[in-house]
């Protein structure tokens, strides 16, 4: 480790946890720069997962006034409970297998989550207003983050497009929740990680620092976007992740 690769990790991290509260993409920004600088596959998934909580950490310290207020804090539970429990299974099946069952299929659950996103004002007025049970509602999340968990590309987005269509939370306040959410998820994952002794710790807390500074800006950034742009944002990101997924495969 060299002071110039522990700031590239730094910098790589502000822009990652700026992107990440946006989009929910930061992996596709952290991770391909700690490969860049030398760190092994395995234990550069595993860094990044924990490195990566610092965004959340940060978000969510910046936008509490502004939308825990309008959120419901029993769901927000049940839903980093579930998240928790999904990331902590498939980070278990990531240690024990591979992630070559979904490389085929990943970027069509992408490409279908980002089409949904973007659709999704459509999608709740064909429900008339209800909302989906909470029990399959839970059941859905958890089942996003053990995919989370074991591959990782798209959950954030396959978190925000169940919830928009499942509830009738607004959009800037499920980006925020995203943040809370993915947390618990990567922590549950994290630990997985480190009793596995797979984390690069000095990669793990220059993200760490990184991220959540950006973290902390990206609800900044978020207030000076029409929600309309924002969607496209989101989706349109949603769609390039989904392309890049297809060339890696």
């Amino acid at each position: 480790m060299t002071l110039f690769a522990f700031s590239m990790v730094v910098l790589a991290g502000v822009a990652a946890g700026i992107v990440g509260y946006l989009t929910g993409m930061a992996s596709l920004v952290s991770y391909p720069a700690l490969i860049l600088l030398g760190v092994p596959p395995v234990t550069a998934n595993a860094s990044n997962t924990v490195g990566l909580l610092g965004s959340a950490l940060g978000s969510a310290v910046k936008g509490a006034r502004t939308f825990l207020p309008r959120s419901n804090g029993r769901s927000v539970v049940v839903q980093s409970v579930a998240a928790a429990v999904g990331g902590l299974v498939g980070a278990g099946l990531l240690l024990v297998g591979g992630d070559s069952t979904f490389a085929v299929v990943v970027p069509w659950l992408v490409l279908a989550s980002a089409l949904m996103i973007l659709a999704s004002p459509r999608l709740r007025d064909l429900q008339h207003g209800n909302e989906w049970p909470r029990w399959f509602y839970g059941l859905a999340i958890m089942l996003v983050f053990v995919y989370g968990g074991y591959f990782g590309a798209g959950s954030a987005l396959m978190y925000l497009t169940v919830t928009m269509i499942a509830t009738r939370a607004e959009l800037r306040t499920t980006v925020y929740l995203k943040t809370i959410v993915i947390a618990a998820a990567n922590l549950s994952s994290s630990v997985w990680f480190v009793c596995a002794g797979r984390v690069t710790w000095w990669a793990a807390i220059a993200l760490l620092v990184g991220s959540m500074i950006g973290g902390w800006f990206g609800p900044v950034i978020a207030a000076r976007i029409p929600d309309r742009a924002l969607r496209w944002i989101i989706g349109v990101a949603g769609i390039g992740l989904a392309c890049y997924l297809w060339r890696m495969a």
